[in-house]
C-alpha cells in the first residue's frame, strides 16, 4: 500500500512541476506576433549638461536620456542600448553603421540631409541667434558683423555651418575664429577680441549663470530648426516608429514635463 500511495504522490508532484515549467516557459517566450526583440544602438552625447551627460558615477543623465528611456518603454519590440560618445563621432558612427540612431540636439542641415535621414517629429525647439555682450548695441545681424569677429569652439555644430555658409556666400567679411574652450571665448569677448557667438537663448542664459558674463541675444534668429533624431538613409522603418511614438509622447505632455524638469521651461515644438 505505502509503495502504491508513494508512487501516486510522486507522479502527482512531477505533473505539477511539469505544468509549472510549461506555464513559466509560456510566459517567457515571445508570441509569434511579437517576434524577436531588436536591439537599437543609439549614439548620445557624453558631455552635455541637462541633455546627455556621463556623470561622475559613469551614468548617463539628462533630458535626452530620460526621453529615450521613456520611448524604450513604449516600444517593447525594441531594446535601446545607449552609447555615449563625443559629438564629432556621432554622425560618423551613424554613417559607418556602428549605431542605428543619432541623438545629440541635432538640427536640420541640408548637407547632412544628403547623407542621413531626419525624423519628421522634432523634440525641442532650437532657434539660433547671435549673442553679444550686454553693452553691445552695434550688432543685430550678420551684416553688422562684417569686419568683426565671430567665435566658435568647433566646426561640427550646426551653429558653425549656418554662420560659415552665410559668410562664404556674402563676401567672407566676417572674421570667424576657432577657440579651444568657451571660457576663452567669453574672456576674449570681455577684452574686445571677439564680438559675438552664435547660440540658442537657453544656452546663453546658462553661460551667463555659470560664468558671470553679461550676455544677450540680438536681432532675429539666424536659424530655427527643432532638434531631431537622425537615422541612416536605410533606416526608414525605424524612423517611422520613432516619429509615431514621439508624437504620442508629446501629445501626452510627457516631453513637456521633461523640458520643464531639465531646462526650466517648455521648449517642445508642435507635431509636424
Amino acid at each position: 500500500m505505502e509503495k502504491r500511495y508513494l508512487g501516486r504522490f510522486f507522479a502527482l508532484v512531477m505533473a505539477v512541476i511539469a505544468a509549472n515549467v510549461f506555464t513559466s516557459c509560456q510566459k517567457r517566450a515571445p508570441s509569434p506576433a511579437e517576434g524577436a526583440v531588436k536591439e537599437l544602438i543609439i549614439g548620445v552625447g557624453e558631455a552635455e549638461p541637462r541633455y546627455s551627460l556621463l556623470n561622475d558615477r559613469e551614468e548617463l543623465e539628462g533630458l535626452e536620456i530620460d526621453m529615450l528611456k521613456a520611448l524604450d518603454e513604449l516600444l517593447p519590440e525594441y531594446s535601446f542600448k545607449l552609447q555615449p560618445m563625443e559629438f564629432a563621432q556621432i554622425l560618423l558612427s551613424l554613417e559607418g553603421g556602428r549605431i542605428d540612431v543619432a541623438v545629440h540636439q541635432l538640427e536640420f542641415n541640408p548637407e547632412r540631409a544628403k547623407k542621413y535621414l531626419y525624423a519628421d517629429e522634432g523634440y525641442l525647439t532650437n532657434p539660433l541667434y547671435l549673442a553679444v555682450l550686454e553693452s553691445n548695441n552695434a550688432i543685430q545681424s550678420f551684416d553688422d558683423l562684417r569686419g568683426r569677429t565671430l567665435a566658435f569652439t568647433d566646426t561640427a555644430s550646426n551653429n558653425f555651418y549656418i554662420c560659415d555658409t552665410w559668410n562664404k556666400a556674402n563676401g567672407g567679411e566676417i572674421n570667424i575664429v576657432l577657440e579651444p574652450d568657451i571660457t576663452i571665448t567669453l574672456d576674449n569677448m570681455k577684452k574686445g577680441l571677439v564680438d559675438a557667438i552664435c547660440s540658442q537663448p537657453r544656452t546663453v542664459d546658462r553661460l551667463e549663470e555659470n560664468f558671470g558674463v553679461p550676455l544677450k541675444i540680438t536681432g532675429k534668429p539666424v536659424s530655427d530648426s527643432p532638434n531631431y533624431f537622425v537615422f541612416a538613409q536605410n533606416g526608414g522603418d525605424i524612423k517611422n516608429v520613432f516619429d509615431k511614438t514621439l508624437a504620442a509622447y508629446k501629445k501626452d505632455g510627457k516631453l513637456r514635463e521633461l523640458s520643464i524638469k531639465w531646462l526650466g521651461a517648455d521648449y517642445t515644438p508642435e507635431s509636424e
